[in-house]
């Protein structure tokens, strides 16, 4: 089946386990609602689509079988029993978002040349990322209000971005491990009495300022927290 408009599959309407068509290509949005329904994989979903969303999926464990070819837009949101990423397009250029996928521990699959990538959840930490790829511009991590962050040693986590979002509840050390993420442009805190203490003077540094430089400017303001690497 192949489809020029958005296509909408509620698996809550249909009797069956599995995807009620196989699909060529569909031209808009091709979204997977599984909400209230017992879907195991992603067999039959087309090759190509021009943004993909994976919706409260309790059983699917990875993305194979999802669109080899997605354009723009890929979301996987509320799907708790993914626990991994293989199946992602390793071409696609454009934004991710994984949103609540707290089993997902692995995110070596997240293609390497991504617009932007939004990573929303609570069942991790900082060390969840140990096997992230470098993304182009925009990385994005919420903690969604239940994470206290360090950012002791981010950049061996973390290589490379150009626009850093930090949506950590409270960040309660580091950052100056940030002027060691390459390409980094700028930082956005959510924690505004970290970005007060210590978080602004990192921000000034940014890009690829003189570390040491900036190391004293901390420990002389008495932030001697956000000073360490």
């Amino acid at each position: 089946v192949d489809a020029s408009t958005k296509i909408i599959i509620n698996m809550g309407l249909w009797s069956g386990n599995n995807l009620p068509f196989k699909f060529g290509q569909v031209s808009d949005e091709f979204i997977i609602d599984c909400s209230d329904k017992q879907i195991h994989s992603l067999e039959g979903c087309p090759k190509y689509a021009r943004s993909f969303n994976l919706i409260e999926s309790d059983l699917i464990k990875n993305l194979e079988g999802m669109p080899k070819e997605v354009d723009e837009f890929i979301q996987l949101k509320n799907c708790i029993g993914l626990t991994s990423l293989a199946g992602l397009p390793s071409n696609f250029d454009g934004e991710l978002d994984i949103s609540n996928c707290d089993s997902v521990t692995d995110f070596s699959a997240i293609p390497k040349k991504l617009e932007k990538c939004l990573i929303r959840g609570k069942g991790f930490d900082e060390k969840s990322f140990k096997d992230l790829p470098p993304v182009t511009v925009t990385l994005s991590i919420d903690g969604a209000y239940n994470w206290n962050m360090s950012l002791v040693g981010f950049h061996k986590f973390v290589k490379e971005c150009k626009d850093l979002q930090l949506g950590a509840n409270r960040i309660i050390g580091g950052g100056l491990s940030l002027l060691k993420i390459k390409n980094l442009e700028d930082v956005y805190f959510n924690d505004f009495e970290f970005y007060d203490n210590g978080g602004d003077i990192i921000q000034k540094y940014l890009p690829e300022g003189d570390l040491l430089e900036c190391q004293q400017e901390l420990i002389d303001a008495g932030f001697e927290k956000a000073a360490k690497l």
